[in-house]
């Protein structure tokens, strides 16, 4: 019985050239919510993105967020894991010794940046729409820093040069453009979210499309990849979606039918 859905944002509920979520996704996780079911958000994204993307259901939803460093219910923090900070630091300026790479710095609720370009900035603030201050050095970030991001325009080229920090860091391919460092991954915070509500993992329905989302599908019961997944991917996951609203409201039409079944 699924007791709990999870979804990615991009290139799952986000496709490409998306930059906001569409409404009609909203009164789909109400039906999901009307009927017993958790329902999470599991992204590389930071909280207050999510919080604002998802604003009418946010109070009532769990953010796995920045791929399980911080994870949410609504605006309570269930769990934080911070870099160390001489590692980060260390792992920081390799990233910006790279040409046309950037970094982004993450925090619990907004991102720092040593931007190598204006244009940088407008991606970020913008154009993303993430909580973003600029600074000049990493000594001025005074919380944790819970995530650490490479940006560039064709990161799976370039990552191999990071291996070395796999014994350090989970790396996490995000989408055509990042690599995550964190201390977490979407799994754990679907751990986090399973520990504080009781359910199996065995009950989740998860959707995803990239090697972040991995963690956390080949942890659940019902894995759905996305049609538009990266094909490394597709061997391991036989069952696909090509459009997310409809997989769930296919899915809400059948949980309807066993229940009145059995009523």
């Amino acid at each position: 019985m699924i007791r709990m859905i999870t979804c990615d944002i991009d290139g799952t509920l986000l496709q490409e050239g998306d930059w906001e979520l569409s409404d009609r996704y909203f009164p789909i996780i109400r039906d999901v919510l009307a009927r017993g079911i958790v329902f999470a958000v599991a992204s590389g994204r930071q909280h207050d993105r999510l919080r604002r993307m998802f604003a009418p259901v946010a109070e009532e939803i769990f953010f796995i967020c920045e791929n399980g460093a911080v994870v949410f219910d609504g605006d309570r923090l269930l769990s934080e894991t911070p870099l160390d900070p001489q590692k980060a630091h260390a792992l920081i300026d390799e990233i910006l010794a790279v040409p046309d790479m950037d970094v982004m710095i993450s925090g619990a609720e907004q991102c720092y940046l040593l931007p190598k370009s204006d244009e940088y900035v407008h991606l970020i603030r913008d154009l993303l729409g993430y909580r973003t201050q600029v600074v000049t050095s990493v000594d001025k970030i005074a919380e944790p820093i819970i995530k650490v991001s490479a940006h560039h325009a064709d990161i799976r080229a370039v990552a191999p040069r990071f291996d070395a920090w796999s014994d350090t860091f989970q790396i996490a391919v995000a989408g055509q453009e990042w690599l995550d460092f964190t201390l977490s991954d979407k799994g754990t915070g679907l751990d986090d979210i399973c520990r504080a509500t009781g359910i199996d993992p065995k009950d989740v329905m998860s959707f995803g499309d990239n090697f972040n989302d991995l963690p956390l599908m080949q942890k659940v019961g019902h894995p759905y990849l996305m049609e538009n997944a990266v094909p490394e991917l597709k061997a391991l996951f036989p069952c696909r979606c090509r459009d997310v609203g409809e997989t769930l409201l296919t899915f809400l039409s059948d949980f309807g039918k066993k229940i009145s079944k059995t009523s």
